[in-house]
């Protein structure tokens, strides 16, 4: 399996990208986005417009930005979306995130 990782920045970005991959790598079979929270689109929400492209898409969603105690707010979407993969990880407080962050340790 061939996973190409991209950066969502914004829409318009992402779409030139997965356009450049699926019409010159056809061996990419997944597309793996991180979440970025300086970026305005978020990982969840770039999976969805991936797999306009890309059967298997995978967010990545860090978990000290994520109330333990909550429901995933995201899950819904993801759902609608047909995002059937997570990949959680721990990560570091960034200085340029402007909402609560968990300790999840």
């Amino acid at each position: 399996m061939i996973s190409f990782e991209l950066v969502p920045r914004d829409s318009v970005s992402l779409t030139e990208e997965l356009e450049l991959l699926r019409g010159n790598f056809g061996e990419v079979d997944l597309i793996n986005i991180p979440d970025l929270p300086r970026f305005e689109m978020r990982s969840w929400e770039g999976c969805a417009l991936a797999r306009r492209y890309f059967s298997q898409v995978v967010p990545h969603i860090r978990a000290r930005d994520i109330d333990p105690d909550r429901p995933l707010p995201m899950a819904g979407f993801m759902r609608e979306h047909g995002i059937d993969q997570v990949l959680v990880v721990t990560g570091d407080v960034h200085p340029d995130v402007f909402f609560p962050q968990y300790n999840v340790r």
